[in-house]
C-alpha cells in the first residue's frame, strides 16, 4: 500500500479530527454547509434520546477546513505549541 516514506517536514494534506456535540456543540449533519466542501466524513452518529441528542463524526479534514455547529464554525488551525502541530477552533468574530 505505502511506496515510500515522506520526508518529517511534509505537511499531510489530510488530517483525521473526531468532532462531538459534548465538545463542540450539535451539527446540522442534513444541511449541506455543515462542513467545507474539501471535508470528508468517515463516520458520523446522531443519537437521539430523552437524554438529549448526542453526535460524533470521524473526518478527514483538509488545512483550510472547518465544521459548522449551534455554537459556532470550528476551524483546522496550525501552532507548534499545539499537541500534535494543528487543533479544531472556534473562529471569533
Amino acid at each position: 500500500m505505502f511506496h515510500r516514506r515522506v520526508d518529517a517536514t511534509t505537511a499531510p494534506d489530510y488530517y483525521l479530527v473526531v468532532v462531538s456535540s459534548d465538545r463542540s456543540g450539535i451539527c446540522n449533519f442534513q444541511s449541506p454547509n455543515w462542513k467545507a466542501a474539501g471535508v470528508e466524513v468517515i463516520a458520523a452518529s446522531d443519537l437521539r434520546s430523552p437524554g438529549g441528542i448526542r453526535q460524533e463524526a470521524l473526518l478527514l479534514m483538509p488545512r483550510n477546513g472547518w465544521v459548522a455547529s449551534a455554537i459556532g464554525t470550528w476551524k483546522l488551525r496550525f501552532d507548534a505549541e499545539f499537541t500534535n502541530g494543528a487543533a479544531l477552533q472556534i473562529e471569533v468574530e
